[in-house]
This record gives structure tokens, C-alpha cells and sequence, in this order.
């Protein structure tokens, strides 16, 4: 089974750098990373996009809302 992106990031005080690195749907040369701001409440991510070339990559992670699951404990 082929990974449909593998790629690295790096988060700072507010700020979440996404590299791809490769996959059958990654994105490649000036378009391989993007950035985000990102807030943390509760159980939540949200992510906003500040700078990022990639349009499927920013279609799927611009203004979403990720939600852990489970009880975290």
C-alpha cells in the first residue's frame, strides 16, 4: 500500500510549517510546503492557513477542526 503523502512539520508558538516530502498526492517544489496558524482549546485543532501554494493540501486543512477521540486519560 502506497502512502498518499509523507511529509514532516514543525510546530512553533502558534504556527504549524508542513513539508511534503512524497506520495502519490503530495506536493512538490515551490508548492511542497504550506503554513498555518493553529489553535489548541480543550480537545481541539484548528487550523487557518497563513501561506500555502498547495491547493488540494489547503482545500482539506484550511479552517478545519480536528477533534481527539477517546477519553485522552
Amino acid at each position: 500500500m502506497e502512502a498518499i503523502v509523507v511529509g514532516r512539520y514543525e510546530a512553533g508558538d502558534s504556527e504549524l510549517t508542513i513539508t511534503d516530502l512524497g506520495g502519490k498526492a503530495a506536493c512538490q517544489g515551490d508548492r511542497a510546503e504550506g503554513t498555518y496558524r493553529y489553535e489548541l482549546g480543550g480537545n481541539k485543532l484548528n487550523l487557518t492557513k497563513v501561506d500555502d501554494p498547495c491547493q488540494k493540501r489547503s482545500a482539506i486543512l484550511d479552517g478545519t477542526t480536528f477533534q481527539a477521540s477517546g477519553s485522552g486519560g
